[in-house]
């Protein structure tokens, strides 16, 4: 809900008033309800000033005055004439004069409490503000750090097998893109193994077949299947025995010769978190690589691989099923809620961190007024795409309730992380020039977020608080 216009909330102080005046008619013998102990006029204008401030709470007790001193004394004559005359003006007089005097004393004094700390709250923000600019100039300065430092780590490190370039290749994965994910396989494998041809193939359970998904070496035109059985071929036999082959096996195992057409050297099954996805096979490598190292390297590999390959294919399950938004590219609210249930499960079986982060773009209706609605959208994919890298890939990103927030769901994050990860987005939103239509836009961005914690809160709860957290910075 976005904040009021005080028009609207002035026409609520008065329907307020009118409401608490029309319920006075059922009390005729309590005009303004000053004969008993609770009134509530004066009580409406004290809460009013304590949640709206001063101003907000003497209109209301000017709007109850009006009502109590007009409205009602009329209202009673229509029902009952003659029973009110100017006696009823007297009497209000000599009864609400203290109570008023001194309702309209504590409205000035809550009100101007209530305007304090509004005030604290305007300038904390204000540090935030800064703070997060000042953070964006110090990321500047990482930055250029960085870039320095990387120069130095390859003048120091230029082997081709480095602990590095594996990293590198590893967070690579968390791209949530399949095709991408098992690309980088396919190089990281060859980079350490040397192999010339090699390929991926994945299980299908319903017809017990492995796919051909990628390979690399393969040349065109040639005679060899794309499916192969599970039963029948050593990709199959790998799978079900999630095990290591490699050829000098053949001399060992009759069963496996039988199976053999000549395309194996080494064969891998690849997981998926702990289910077996497919396999990896490579049909041809220098024989200086084809050692027990190479082996226990593609083995530590493909382990390293498989939590964020099982992301990416939980992803892509979701991403195909999905309807993506026309011009975000985003999936939408409900393919979120579904894999948040899932992944909430999972994290709790395996007592993992998870948090979501709710990003809503507070001036959106501005910039679609001024913009149109394609232009603001292509602005929100861009800044979707910037969370992506302030991520480093591993948040995935929807659509939320409305085309103004994005929703991110972010694993393996804790609860003082995603406060981190919000100041480093905000630092980055504030620090990167937004332009629509060759004209310089200012973003303004809200983050709410939550986090797994002791408590088995459900989908929707963790939500709530991050919504929670969002509605607090519109007050």
């Amino acid at each position: 809900m976005r904040s009021q216009k005080p028009i609207i909330r002035i026409g609520e102080l008065l329907l307020f008033s009118v409401a608490i005046g029309a319920v006075n008619l059922f009390f005729r013998e309590n005009p303004g309800f000053f004969r008993g102990s609770f009134n509530p006029f004066l009580l409406l204008a004290l809460i009013v000033a304590a949640y709206y401030g001063k101003y907000y709470g003497l209109l209301s007790l000017l709007f109850s005055a009006v009502v109590i001193a007009l409205p009602i004394p009329l209202a009673i004559n229509l029902f009952q004439p003659g029973t009110w005359g100017l006696s009823y003006w007297f009497d209000l007089g000599s009864l609400a004069l203290v109570p008023m005097a001194v309702t309209l004393v504590s409205v000035y004094i809550l009100g101007l409490i209530r305007d304090a700390q509004a005030g604290r709250l305007t300038k904390q923000r204000e540090r935030v503000r800064l703070f997060s600019r000042q953070k964006g100039e110090l990321l500047k300065q990482k930055r250029v750090l960085q870039t320095i430092n990387q120069e130095l780590e390859q003048r120091v490190s230029r082997q081709q097998d480095s602990i590095t370039a594996l990293h590198s290749d590893i967070q690579e994965l968390y791209s949530l893109n399949l095709d991408k994910a098992l690309e980088t396989i396919l190089t990281t494998v060859q980079r350490f193994s040397g192999a010339s041809v090699i390929s991926i193939w994945e299980v299908h359970p319903e017809s017990r077949d492995l796919h051909l998904v990628v390979n690399r070496g393969w040349e065109e035109g040639a005679s060899r299947p794309t499916i192969v059985s599970v039963e029948n071929s050593i990709e199959g036999w790998v799978l079900r025995n999630n095990t290591i082959f490699s050829v000098k096996m053949l001399g060992q195992y009759e069963n496996l010769r039988q199976m053999d057409r000549g395309h194996n050297i080494m064969t891998f099954p690849v997981a998926a978190g702990r289910k077996i996805w497919g396999v990896l096979n490579i049909a041809n490598m220098p024989f200086a690589k084809y050692n027990i190292y190479t082996e226990k390297l593609i083995t530590m590999i493909l382990a390293l691989a498989a939590p964020a390959l099982e992301r990416v294919v939980e992803y892509a399950a979701v991403v195909t099923q999905a309807e993506m938004h026309p011009l975000t590219g985003l999936p939408g609210f409900a393919q979120f809620f579904s894999l948040l249930n899932n992944t909430l499960q999972r994290a709790r079986q395996n007592k993992e961190t998870l948090s979501v982060l709710i990003l809503e773009l507070n001036n959106f209706d501005a910039l679609l007024e001024k913009y149109g609605r394609e232009n603001t959208l292509k602005l929100v994919s861009q800044l979707a795409g910037q969370m992506v890298i302030v991520s480093r890939n591993k948040a995935r990103l929807f659509h939320y309730k409305d085309e103004s927030q994005i929703a991110l769901l972010y694993p393996n994050l804790d609860y003082d992380g995603a406060s981190l990860f919000s100041l480093e987005a905000l630092s980055v939103i504030n620090e990167k020039e937004w332009t629509l239509n060759e004209q310089i836009v200012n973003l303004e961005v809200m983050v709410g977020y939550a986090s797994l914690s002791e408590e088995q809160l459900e989908a929707e709860g963790l939500l709530q608080i991050a919504e929670n957290i969002l509605e607090m910075q519109k007050v």
